[in-house]
């Protein structure tokens, strides 16, 4: 992904005030946001808010770090269908934040373990990251979110312990929720939604990638099945899970 360019960059460069819109109109030079530009916009939407994160926090105070959506984006966390909704940076404090035009300034505890560097940049990590997802987010999206995280085999109690950090902040009730119904067995964010959509329904006890066997012993996985009589349905056929 190619480094956004701030106007001081670009001026250190030969640019100048004239040559930069000119640059803009030609299609030499791309704006991410205010005071950020590139050469070439990235190839797909993730990457492409990755860099328009990236140029924000570079905008922002010391110390400020890609979180929520953004994070999730960088990671390689599922995203709902339009992509990450909103640019969202968090730095260490109290306060809230603060949201502005094209990102949410996050002020809010930050220890130096939850956060680190991906491809260089400064990032909240896994954990912090999806218990923020969780808390903000609908349940669909937190549930797709943890799900790609726990079939990385991260062990469940990592989660738990990023949830029992946040206890007191707005959204961790939810977060709780997410995480008590998330399953990393879950092979692709579809079975994720499959399984929320069935149990706003009433039809709970789904078990993803369940083999249906008979009396020899032989039997298909399905996508997911009701335990107790083994009856399969699939992200396809569950009422309000299409792909």
């Amino acid at each position: 992904m190619e480094e956004p360019m701030t106007r001081k960059q670009l001026l250190a460069l030969g640019w100048t005030d004239a040559t930069i819109p000119r640059a803009e109109a030609d299609g030499k030079l791309v704006r991410l946001r205010r005071g950020a530009w590139v050469t070439q916009l990235p190839s797909n939407a993730r990457e492409l808010h990755v860099a328009a994160a990236e140029a924000a926090r570079k905008a922002a105070k010391d110390g400020t770090v890609l979180s929520h959506w953004s994070a999730a984006a960088l990671w390689g966390l599922h995203l709902p269908d339009g992509g990450a909704p909103e640019i969202y940076l968090t730095r260490d404090g109290k306060g809230g934040g603060l949201v502005k035009s094209d990102a949410h300034l996050v002020k809010a505890p930050l220890n130096r373990n939850e956060w680190c560097l991906k491809d260089g940049i400064p990032v909240t990590n896994l954990t912090r990251t999806v218990n923020d997802v969780a808390r903000m987010a609908p349940f669909i999206d937190g549930v797709m979110v943890a799900d790609a995280l726990l079939r990385m085999k991260l062990p469940p109690h990592l989660l738990k312990d990023a949830n029992l950090r946040a206890r007191r902040w707005p959204g961790n009730a939810k977060a709780r929720r997410v995480l008590d119904f998330a399953d990393g067995r879950a092979e692709s964010p579809y079975e994720s939604k499959c399984r929320v959509r069935l149990a706003e329904i009433g039809l709970s006890g789904f078990v993803p990638q369940y083999i249906v066997t008979d009396a020899w012993g032989n039997g298909p996985r399905t996508s997911s099945a009701a335990r107790r009589n083994a009856t399969p349905t699939s992200a396809r056929r569950a009422g309000g899970c299409s792909t």
